[in-house]
């Protein structure tokens, strides 16, 4: 798993990159540049930051605690 100061410069350069799509401009991340705006996998990748962010300051996930389809196996 990436640590914490990397998610959130991930974070930082998708939101710059929606950023731009919403200007109107083209973008780049991870060395890959982009002048079609795909505003719709640029916020999927901030929301999917966010959440790894959020679980990295809570410690990580537990394998105990995550329930599949909701059957505890009893």
């Amino acid at each position: 798993m990436a640590d914490l100061s990397k998610l959130q410069s991930d974070l930082a350069k998708y939101e710059a990159a929606r950023d731009a799509i919403l200007g109107g401009q083209s973008y780049e991340v991870a060395g890959r540049k982009l002048t079609r705006a795909n505003l719709r996998e640029v916020e999927a990748a901030i929301e999917r930051l966010e959440q790894r962010i959020e679980i990295a300051k809570a410690g990580g996930i537990s394998s105990g605690s995550v329930v599949f389809g909701g059957w505890h196996g009893r």
